[in-house]
């Protein structure tokens, strides 16, 4: 075709004024980080709050768990005693992995929580917030029979000693965060399973806030990026749960995986006969293997592009970390209407779900680090059409031109008894893909009508219509 040049051709003048706008938030973002070096930080966050009641006129969210740090501060929060515990694999990551106990003794003394403006402190918590009686960072797990060692001359009973062991794990460039940070406790599935009963550990995956960290290379090194999902299904899950059959001295476990916390499963059980044993039980929230497309014209080509161009675009580290500079900046409202118009544009979901409260506090813990190599593994398995391992070496004319045959994941190798819960608006959800491959073990599955992706989550309909159903097959076994 005449004026047709390869690449340049591909996009269209939509993507490009698309282009054009990612360039000029990424001005915007050197802008605000100058400013934020130069300026004192208390005038930074006061020119900011300005800003926002003037400009946008709205008072500033400051729910009480908008100040907490971390997930064990959201546990404590929320009224259980969290107990942190650190996992190395095989090949030197170092996963941070938080249990939920008990509620600590009533008569230790309340901890001194940051000063919150708001009048409203949201809903109870299932039990008031009292200090850990055996903090964390002094627990080492000692042996599986019901005791921790907390130095050489004494134990401690391990208050969960004979509860069944359940696993949640977290999406793709998540934390388990996500899991936790709901104002409403009776939302947050963990608290619901620890309230009846069940020991809730939750995993995460290399790279992210809790797992940042390995025994010889650092994050600023490339090769510390050099990993996706294959090395979580087969790395990471494993030892984790391993670590937690150890430390109970149980024989199984549940797992709940959300989103890519339930493909790296299928990847996971499709490879290793063992932990096919393992896991008794696999319940999948909103269930990923092979997406459908982005709806974004933008994204779409991207997709189909090699990964040099995506490498180029994202780099060899993490992928989209500056989103982590703008979580720390914007306040709640302007995060909010931001991620809003991000996963519109991205799958054309509207998030009426989940009120706008809980995104408030929820959102400022949407995204931890991920590698752009488990980027590019995604991209390619949309472009395929497969569920298969990275690709190190795809073919520049497409399939037709392979040299090599990449790896699928062998959904019929998985044993385990699947429960799937999904909307019938999730954009990502390919199930006949799933039940088709699904063939060698006993699925079942529950459609949330009018829910999407993160709505299986964060909707504000999961505490009388999911949970239950999600305990109920737990009881099954």
């Amino acid at each position: 075709m005449p004026g047709h040049i390869p690449i340049v051709s591909r996009l269209g003048l939509a993507e490009y004024v698309q282009l054009l706008i990612a360039g000029s938030i990424l001005l915007l973002e050197f802008l605000v980080r100058v400013v934020a070096v130069l300026f004192p930080s208390d005038l930074f966050f006061t020119l900011q709050d300005l800003a926002r009641s003037h400009i946008f006129r709205e008072r500033p969210a400051s729910h009480p768990l908008l100040k907490c740090r971390d997930a064990c501060d959201a546990i404590r929060f929320h009224g259980f005693t969290p107990e942190s515990h650190y996992v190395t694999t095989p090949d030197g990551f170092v996963l941070g992995v938080q249990r939920i106990l008990p509620p600590p003794s009533p008569s230790v003394d309340e901890p001194n929580w940051p000063d919150s403006d708001n009048d409203d402190p949201g809903p109870t918590p299932f039990n008031t917030v009292t200090n850990n009686t055996h903090p964390s960072h002094l627990l080492a797990p000692s042996r599986p029979n019901g005791t921790y060692s907390t130095s050489s001359l004494h134990t401690v009973a391990d208050p969960n000693h004979g509860k069944p062991a359940v696993l949640l794990w977290h999406g793709f460039m998540m934390c388990s965060d996500v899991w936790i940070f709901n104002p409403n406790t009776r939302l947050n599935l963990p608290f619901v399973l620890a309230e009846n009963g069940y020991d809730v550990w939750l995993g995460n995956s290399r790279g992210n806030k809790y797992a940042y960290k390995h025994v010889e290379k650092s994050p600023d090194e490339e090769a510390f990026w050099k990993h996706g999902m294959d090395d979580v299904a087969g790395t990471d899950v494993p030892a984790v749960v391993e670590h937690i059959l150890q430390v109970t001295g149980q024989e199984q476990l549940t797992y709940i995986g959300f989103s890519q916390g339930t493909a790296q499963m299928f990847a996971a059980l499709s490879l290793n006969p063992t932990l096919n044993q393992k896991v008794k039980l696999f319940i999948a929230l909103a269930p990923v293997a092979k997406p459908s497309v982005l709806r974004s014209s933008l994204v779409s080509s991207l997709v189909q592009s090699t990964p040099n161009l995506l490498y180029l675009l994202f780099g060899r580290r993490a992928c989209l970390k500056s989103v982590s500079f703008w979580q720390s900046t914007l306040d709640p409202p302007t995060l909010t209407r931001l991620i809003d118009a991000s996963i519109s544009f991205l799958f054309a979901w509207t998030s009426d779900n989940i009120t706008p409260s809980d995104k408030h506090v929820l959102y400022p813990h949407l995204y931890s680090p991920a590698s752009t190599k488990s980027v590019v593994h995604w991209f390619q398995i949309i472009r395929t059409g497969s569920f298969q391992m990275y690709d190190d070496e795809p073919g520049l004319m497409g399939s037709m031109a392979r040299t090599h045959v990449p790896h699928r994941y062998a959904l019929e190798n998985v044993k385990t008894n699947v429960w799937m819960a999904y909307g019938s608006r999730d954009t990502l959800l390919d199930l006949e893909y799933l039940k088709r491959g699904l063939n060698g073990c006993a699925v079942e599955g529950y459609c949330m009508e009018g829910y999407e992706h993160l709505d299986m989550i964060w909707g504000r309909d999961v505490e009388s219509e999911l949970w239950p159903r999600v305990l109920e097959r737990m009881k099954r076994g």
